[in-house]
């Protein structure tokens, strides 16, 4: 388990738990679980095994969350050099054509000459406060097109 898949799944269930106004206790109903290991996925203890995150994924779709697996896959799969990362720059997801290792540092990894442009571009980010104001008070939700 990886801290960047820990994180993604805590937010997934906090998110699809506050859309369909469900107790910790129906999530697990509905997962065929049980409340504290729900609470353990949303402090990011623990994450779902794979036909637990098939079902957390299709309830989100249904609720109409849009799922970062989505994100990941177009990252993954796109022909240009295209890497996705978390608030603490590590490596969510990369195209093979980018050169970078997933659940890796994105600063170790970046090339000596272009290092100064990653920095400057996240101290935009920090300055900006993107990481305080949109995922650290996780007040917002990934949402679909349709919304």
């Amino acid at each position: 388990m990886t801290k960047t898949q820990a994180s993604y799944w805590s937010y997934l269930i906090i998110q699809l738990r506050r859309r369909k106004h469900w107790t910790q206790e129906r999530l697990a109903e509905l997962l065929q679980s049980d409340q504290a290991t729900v609470s353990r996925w949303e402090h990011a203890v623990a994450v779902p095994r794979n036909p637990v995150r098939f079902q957390l994924e299709s309830l989100a779709r249904e609720a109409e969350l849009s799922t970062l697996d989505e994100a990941i896959n177009l990252v993954r799969s796109s022909p240009f050099p295209m890497i996705l990362v978390d608030m603490q720059r590590i490596i969510v997801a990369a195209s093979s054509t980018s050169g970078f290792r997933e659940d890796a540092d994105c600063h170790d990894q970046t090339p000596r000459e272009e290092a100064p442009h990653l920095t400057a571009f996240c101290d935009c980010l920090d300055q900006a406060g993107f990481w305080e104001q949109r995922v650290a008070r996780m007040d917002y939700e990934f949402i679909t097109d349709a919304e």
